[in-house]
């Protein structure tokens, strides 16, 4: 199994990276793609935002899905007497087979440029990489191109 990503901005518009991942079945014989989920769309995808100017990760998903979560736990888990399940973890929430020679898309994530800016990261050329996560199969991080983040984003 093989990897690609690469990354973009949503419908062409600058206030959201997105980040999509690839994988290619480059054996003989049918390859079956899972992973696993908690309730959370970027639960398969780390990306990883890396400065060109100077090369260090300078921002990740990991610690921004993190404040998510502690934000989202601070509401109401009860709504009319009906129990709100907001993380829900399968160690399979999917699968896909995939024929030789052939391709699905592994993972996509969107984050808000804002987001990633923030009040302390300036505009600039950033380097973009994704980390697949999934029990069953290791890509290690994938180059995704660079991006032009800018200000006028946020």
């Amino acid at each position: 199994m093989r990897f690609s990503a690469k990354s973009s901005f949503r419908n062409g518009n600058t206030d959201s990276l997105l980040v999509e991942v690839t994988a290619e079945n480059r054996s003989g014989q049918q390859r079956l793609l899972t992973g696993g989920s908690c309730g959370n769309p970027y639960d398969g995808l780390t990306v990883f935002v890396i400065s060109v100017a100077q090369p260090k990760r300078v921002w990740s998903t990991t610690a921004w899905q993190a404040a998510r979560r502690a934000r989202r736990a601070t509401k109401p888990t009860v709504a009319s007497n009906v129990p709100v399940l907001e993380d829900v973890c399968a160690d399979i929430a999917f699968a896909t087979g995939i024929k030789p020679g052939g391709s699905t898309p592994a993972g996509v994530a969107i984050v808000p440029v804002r987001d990633i800016l923030g009040d302390s990261l300036p505009a600039g050329r950033y380097r973009i990489e994704a980390l697949v996560n999934g029990s069953a199969w290791k890509a290690g991080r994938i180059p995704a191109g660079a991006v032009e983040l800018s200000a006028s984003a946020r």
